[in-house]
């Protein structure tokens, strides 16, 4: 490899948008993005909602998106609702067929297994984009998922995502199912857990998705793809990093990241000028920021993985998914006010009063720090 300017460690989302969208802002930067594997992004599924991001972020971003709709629904014992927001959705295979169109010969260089040390022999400045580790923090929950990319025999019926169906059977905490209509007769079926454990039983998921599509009397025709992920869910501040590394930016109740990524990439794309010192910086005060509202999102957390029983903390995200759209949407959007933190802690509470307050009151004082 050439000697470059920057050197990303990692192809997945935050490495692959990072050098995507610093090649739009600086052409000539000299650049390497280095991935261990053969493509770009991995196996996975990246979906957000268009308010998350400014309208300007969208227009950077909207070509290497693959499906989009008009709304999304939810559905919880109690009651069901539709949502109007747009989302949309970037699958890993389109992620890396655009990348690899956009980057000129010599930028991605694939099959790179290099640690840090190594990749400063290539480059001045050296990015970790390479994920966080789910054994990362050390107190977290766990949001494992399984998803199933199938093809029918006939049509679903499905006119817009279900990002939530929680009237299915709950086990080893909050569970639900979340559907993603592609064609009319191709969709992607995702079991999710809220889990305080981190296994995965890969083929235990599958089965529970195979036994909800013939419930639903669908008939496969093809399973075209499999995914699997085991994301954190901490309820813990920020744990000491060090270096340009990229680690623990993440919405910390939902896990969604590509909002996150793409605030933390114009960060670091609009400085004045790329250096150690000025991108060190621009990382560390969106850290800072960030943890304003993830000191919220912890204590969340900690209601939902130590206050809530297991098998009803699908009342916690039944009571959230009541409230007014603009506040659902500035929740995944990270930017709560202090009246809609009120508000989500209002009203009858969704996990047991007394551990609640326990919580709530550890968590105002100090008193686990």
């Amino acid at each position: 490899m050439n000697k470059a300017r920057i050197v990303i460690l990692g192809g997945g989302l935050w490495g692959g948008l990072l050098a995507y969208r610093l090649k739009q802002t600086r052409p000539d930067l000299e650049l390497l993005l280095c991935e261990r594997s053969e493509t770009l992004g991995g196996n996975h599924t990246w979906s957000f909602h268009e308010s998350d991001l400014e309208r300007y972020q969208f227009d950077w971003l909207k070509p290497l998106i693959s499906r989009s709709w008009s709304g999304y629904d939810v559905r919880f014992p109690e009651f069901e609702r539709r949502l109007s927001g747009n989302y949309h959705t970037i699958f890993s295979e389109d992620f890396h067929q655009r990348l690899m169109t956009f980057f000129s010969e010599g930028v991605v260089q694939l099959k790179q297994d290099i640690s840090w040390q190594e990749a400063h022999l290539y480059g001045d400045i050296v990015i970790d984009a390479r994920g966080t580790d789910p054994g990362f923090f050390k107190k977290a929950g766990y949001q494992k998922f399984v998803g199933l990319e199938v093809v029918l025999k006939a049509d679903h019926e499905l006119q817009r995502p279900c990002l939530m169906d929680a009237t299915v059977e709950q086990i080893d905490g909050y569970r639900f199912l979340y559907y993603l209509p592609l064609t009319s007769n191709t969709l992607l079926v995702e079991d999710t857990l809220y889990s305080n454990s981190s296994d995965l039983d890969v083929c235990q998921f599958q089965d529970r998705i195979l036994a909800e599509i013939d419930r639903r009397g669908w008939e496969i025709k093809e399973i075209k793809r499999r995914e699997a992920g085991i994301l954190p869910i901490p309820y813990e501040t920020f744990p000491r990093i060090q270096g340009l590394s990229l680690q623990g930016i993440f919405h910390w109740v939902t896990g969604y990241s590509l909002p996150h990524a793409v605030r933390m990439i114009d960060a670091i794309c609009e400085l004045p000028s790329l250096n150690l010192d000025s991108i060190s910086k621009s990382i560390t005060k969106l850290r800072d920021r960030e943890e304003e509202s993830i000191k919220y999102f912890q204590l969340l957390n900690r209601l939902l993985f130590e206050a809530a029983t297991p098998k009803k903390r699908f009342i916690v995200f039944q009571h959230f998914y009541r409230m007014p759209e603009p506040l659902i949407q500035r929740f995944y959007r990270g930017e709560l006010s202090t009246e809609d933190k009120i508000k989500i802690l209002c009203g009858r509470p969704p996990v047991p009063l007394t551990k609640a307050m326990k919580i709530i009151w550890q968590e105002t004082t100090g008193g686990l720090r």
